[in-house]
């Protein structure tokens, strides 16, 4: 028996079209999951990286041992904006492809005043990574790439799958990685493809850190579209939620489930949801659609 499609880490589905200029443009992460790898250039960043700080990673993701680092302090001085659904008809694709697309102009203008540059933008149709930096950093930023992955429809149409970005920032590497899989509760084994598909087709030249997984930091984003394992009705889905049992809808949740079986994300880290489940809500209503 199927779930209700019901899942943390998806905001509401609003297909995003050309930006309101005077809209306030913090946009929220729909998801986020970290891999870091330990490594000598674990503390590179704060010997020559200026502005750039290590923290230990149990201070971000509330673990109880501290396993590794990650470097926080680049996250002040480069901005990664991931947008999913934005507007993609064929004939926004071909001028975003000879242009740039009226999101990355409008964050382009907002954040030249504060000397942010943009260091490259990648599309695969409403799945957008556009990425910017302080001018001051820029010389010491090193192969800088882009790749994407299509998924939707055996991997011959782009309205799923995936976009990068890598680049090497004071010697140490990073990819950001921006997604929108396979939907629909019964179609887990489709995420777990497209997850799989996206690591193994996706290739860099840079000659240490060819895939995604061998840079020093990862940031996986995106509409990963995990919905919850069979078990709970509805009603029972609202009724957890009400009490605040999230632990309980948590070891129903099909990321964690590939996470553990080693399906799927294995390798990443993600800090669990403290709060309510954001999708999906009835039309104008704080009511979920179950």
């Amino acid at each position: 028996r199927s779930v209700p499609a019901f899942a943390w880490r998806e905001s509401g589905k609003t297909t995003l079209s050309v930006p309101d200029r005077d809209s306030n443009l913090n946009l929220p992460v729909i998801d986020c999951l970290l891999y870091c790898k330990s490594s000598v250039l674990d503390h590179v960043a704060t010997e020559v990286g200026p502005d750039l700080v290590i923290k230990p990673t149990n201070e971000l993701l509330n673990c109880p041992v501290d396993v590794t680092h990650i470097m926080i302090g680049w996250l002040d001085n480069m901005i990664p904006f991931i947008l999913q659904e934005v507007k993609s008809q064929p004939q926004n694709i071909v001028l975003d492809a000879l242009f740039d697309d009226p999101w990355t102009n409008a964050l382009r203008e907002v954040l030249a005043s504060r000397d942010y540059v943009k260091v490259k933008t990648v599309r695969l149709q409403g799945t957008v990574i556009s990425l910017f930096c302080l001018r001051k950093h820029l010389l010491h930023l090193r192969d800088i790439e882009t790749q994407y992955t299509k998924t939707g429809f055996g991997g011959m149409w782009g309205n799923k799958g995936a976009v990068s970005i890598r680049l090497s920032i004071y010697g140490c590497s990073v990819c950001l990685v921006n997604c929108h899989l396979t939907p629909h509760d019964h179609l887990l084994q489709e995420r777990v493809t497209d997850y799989n598909t996206i690591i193994k087709s996706q290739s860099f030249q840079a000659k240490e850190t060819t895939n995604i997984l061998y840079h020093d930091y990862v940031f996986w984003i995106g509409d990963l579209n995990f919905r919850l394992l069979s078990g709970l009705s509805a009603t029972e889905i609202e009724q957890l939620v009400e009490k605040g049992e999230l632990t309980r809808l948590l070891a129903k949740d099909q990321l964690r489930h590939v996470i553990d079986t080693g399906e799927a994300f294995s390798e990443l880290v993600e800090n669990l949801p403290t709060f309510p489940p954001t999708y999906k809500f009835e039309f104008h209503t704080s009511k979920y659609d179950l």
